[in-house]
């Protein structure tokens, strides 16, 4: 028996996306377009790659995904503008 003290649960670059998906699908004008910004840290990679993958079943549109070094300060504007 193994407990998995996350909400993601064993496959949590599986299931959280899908949740947060659907929370965000729950609003009155839900989001059409996503762009995605994550650490290059592992486990935030695996949950940003997890998240594209869920994206992408759902059709929405992805305009981009961008990665940045783990203790990056700088948080000015991004490429895309």
């Amino acid at each position: 028996m193994a407990f998995f003290p996350t909400i993601g649960g064993a496959d949590s670059t599986s299931t959280l996306p899908v949740k947060v998906l659907d929370a965000y699908a729950s609003v009155a004008h839900p989001p059409k377009t996503i762009l995605i910004v994550a650490s290059k840290f592992p486990s935030a990679a695996d949950m940003a790659r997890g998240m594209e993958r869920a994206v992408k079943a759902r059709g929405l549109d992805l305009v981009g995904f961008l990665e940045y070094d783990s203790g990056t300060r700088d948080f000015g504007p991004s490429p895309r503008g």
